[in-house]
């Protein structure tokens, strides 16, 4: 979780344009996977604004 949030604010912009592309390339196999990094990202943001 540390290096996660060292992370989210170094790459919060890169982090989100990627989340775009990786489900529009496999959105039946990352579906899960994205979705549970959006949540992690929906909570980091709230917290951030």
């Amino acid at each position: 979780m540390e290096v996660d949030n060292d992370d989210d604010s170094d790459s919060s912009d890169d982090s989100e344009e990627e989340s775009e592309e990786e489900p529009a390339k496999t959105p039946q196999r990352k579906v899960k996977d994205v979705e549970m990094v959006d949540a992690s990202k929906s909570a980091k943001k709230a917290v951030i604004i």
